[in-house]
């Protein structure tokens, strides 16, 4: 599983550095143009590496074996139509708009259905009864948050530093990149430590130190420098190479053999919804956040404030050393001041979202002491 993560974790290594340099020296719709040649060889391998098991071959083989197009296409439509609503949700001001609830409904109604449709069958295409095995359930909701936040965290740094600090697409990725080294580097590290410690204990360690990375994010100022954003994300990354792993263990040692592909499809697709609904949440929490702070700070912009007073009128002073004309240079000081709260309420927006995104991580610890226990791994697992 560790070396599995650390070509998972590749994609963050040169993904965000090399979209921003695309970005940056042709055109930012060219980035998509990537998916083409990857996809390609993705192809190739799986079709000359990848091999169904034995037993997995017998069973779709066999006489019985019957493909659930109901239940496939409940579940299809229920995810098409949420990625609608949590897409297109802040842009059309959610429940306020009659497009964004009649996805709802649809979603609410085909996500419902699809859990009884497929409780129902014997072949069913998410067979839910695994949640019945406490570990994996608790795993695949630890998993939720982990996608919420590394997904919401993950898309709010760059965004922060292209809106407010004025870096290109490929210096922001030059910032997240780092951590992503950090991860491959750690990663094997921590498939070692399995073998002497609970899972249990690495998760809690990793989500303590990718929390502490979030919070110091949440005390970010306009005046950030290039080696504290990258320092801040390399700890929070170091803490996320101890949970990949250690999750998964958890998640996957009392299943079955026969069930364990039902089980993989459910674990991926909660990480998945997470990371849909992560970047979703941070999107809205940042427009209204934003408007919060804004609402605060411009209730000081009065001549009744001293301080409003004296900074209107050295930036008036300074314009008309420039050579503006005093009706001028007072609009022009204006407007700079005005300028500068929003930039301090995108700020301070920002700063309540890497809040609450650390503050959502602690939740896992306590699904940890909820697990069964899990013993050190001593040896490789044999599969038959």
């Amino acid at each position: 599983m560790a070396v599995y993560g650390m070509g998972v974790v590749v994609a963050p290594v040169i993904g965000p550095t090399l979209g921003g340099w695309i970005t940056d020296n042709f055109n930012w719709g060219w980035i998509f143009f990537i998916n083409l040649p990857v996809g390609i060889l993705s192809l190739i391998l799986t079709s000359s590496l990848v091999h169904d098991p034995p037993y997995l071959i017998r069973k779709s083989l066999g006489k019985d074996f019957k493909i659930d197009y109901m239940g496939f296409g409940l579940l299809a439509l229920g995810l098409g139509s949420l990625e609608v609503v949590l897409d297109e949700g802040q842009r059309n001001d959610w429940l306020s708009s009659n497009f964004i609830v009649t996805f709802a409904v649809i979603t609410a109604v085909c996500l419902i259905g699809v859990v009884v449709w497929e409780l129902r069958q014997k072949q069913p295409v998410i067979d839910f009864h695994v949640l019945k095995e406490r570990n994996f359930a608790l795993a695949t909701l630890s998993m939720l948050v982990l996608g919420f936040v590394l997904y919401g965290s993950t898309a709010l740094l760059p965004l922060f530093l292209q809106t407010l600090l004025g870096y290109t697409a490929m210096l922001s990725g030059m910032v997240l990149s780092p951590g992503g080294i950090v991860i491959c580097i750690a990663m094997p590290a921590v498939g070692m430590l399995l073998r002497r410690y609970q899972a249990r204990w690495l998760v809690i360690f990793g989500v303590a130190v990718s929390a502490a990375g979030l919070m110091a994010m949440s005390r970010f100022t306009l005046q950030l420098d290039y080696a504290t954003a990258v320092r801040s994300r390399i700890v929070q990354s170091f803490g996320l190479a101890f949970l990949f792993v250690p999750i998964s263990t958890v998640a996957f040692m009392r299943i079955p053999r026969e069930r364990m592909n039902y089980a993989t499809g459910l674990y991926n697709l909660a990480r998945n919804i997470g990371g849909s609904s992560g970047i979703a949440a941070t999107t809205t929490m940042l427009a209204r956040r934003a408007q919060f702070h804004q609402s605060v700070l411009v209730s000081h912009l009065t001549p009744y404030d001293p301080a409003y007073r004296d900074a209107l009128a050295k930036a008036s002073m300074a314009l008309q050393a420039a050579g503006s004309s005093g009706a001028d240079a007072a609009a022009q000081a204006q407007g700079m001041l005005y300028g500068s709260v929003l930039k301090q309420a995108g700020m301070l927006a920002f700063a309540d979202a890497f809040w609450v995104m650390g503050a959502l991580f602690l939740v896992i610890i306590p699904l940890m002491f909820l697990i069964r226990k899990v013993p050190p791994v001593r040896g490789p697992m044999l599969v038959e």
